[in-house]
């Protein structure tokens, strides 16, 4: 597979938008999972759209 993302930065946002290409049928899958970390001292304010 593959993956295509484009990174967007405005302000104190970053948007990223991405592209997954599977090798094998998608109803093969049940999860996709993203990390985005965080400390205690800088919190984020995350959101997802698909």
């Amino acid at each position: 597979g593959s993956r295509r993302a484009r990174y967007r930065v405005e302000g104190r946002a970053l948007t990223v938008e991405e592209e997954l290409i599977l090798d094998r049928d998608p109803s093969t899958i049940d999860a996709v999972s993203i990390a985005v970390p965080e400390t205690a001292r800088r919190p984020l304010s995350v959101e997802f759209s698909t």
